[in-house]
């Protein structure tokens, strides 16, 4: 498995296989997942993640959503239960921090093709203004509300972010020697990354490994 012929279906796949001196090659489209490398290559072999020639591929901490339903005007909303995220409900997490001040704002947030939403505090804001998002708790259901204008967005790419980084070792472990290019990396929900952070998280990143080229 793992060739021309057989392809993994994830790069998440491709990457507990993956040895020094070994290159997987994605080809054309949107992965939702977050890679985690679970080792690296060494000086003379690194291990290389790279998109197919020529091809578009991103990698993603977002899901597409198409089951919103119209409040009023061109408001959406969806409810989604704690199982949809898993371990990680980023709209249940605020932005936090040393040398950051308290902020209602969430580590999530709405993208409608491609471009990110604003978030504000309440429904009758995200009624006021299109292109922005609000975030209600209620037991342990998240309903999100968004403004999408004339855009239905059952019919459009409406996306949230579901998980906190998207090429990112596990804090545990040492990886060095990788090479990662020509993909698109976007809509991660890390939080913010104080300059003493011991590990500043972002949508790629080392985690403290060394001699990466990204």
């Amino acid at each position: 498995m793992g060739d021309a012929a057989n392809p993994f279906l994830t790069i998440s796949r491709a990457a507990q296989a993956a040895q020094a001196g070994d290159t997987i090659t994605v080809h054309a489209g949107a992965y939702r997942e977050r890679v985690t490398p679970p080792r690296g290559g060494t000086a003379g072999k690194p291990i290389t993640y790279e998109a197919a020639p020529g091809e578009a591929v991103s990698i993603k901490g977002s899901e597409q959503i198409t089951t919103w339903t119209a409040v009023s005007g061109g408001v959406y909303s969806v409810t989604l239960p704690d199982s949809f995220f898993g371990t990680f409900n980023p709209y249940n997490l605020t932005v936090t921090g040393d040398y950051l001040s308290g902020t209602f704002r969430h580590r999530g947030c709405v993208y409608l093709n491609g471009e990110a939403y604003f978030e504000v505090e309440n429904l009758d804001q995200v009624k006021a203004q299109t292109g922005t998002w609000n975030v209600t708790r209620s037991g342990t259901n998240t309903t999100i509300s968004a403004n999408f204008g004339g855009v239905n967005p059952n019919s459009a790419l409406a996306e949230i972010n579901v998980r906190p980084t998207v090429f990112f070792p596990d804090i545990t472990t040492a990886v060095d020697y990788i090479v990662v290019r020509g993909f698109t990396i976007e809509q991660a929900a890390t939080n913010w990354a104080p300059p003493n952070a011991k590990v500043q998280e972002g949508a790629i990143g080392s985690c403290g490994g060394a001699y990466w080229t990204i």
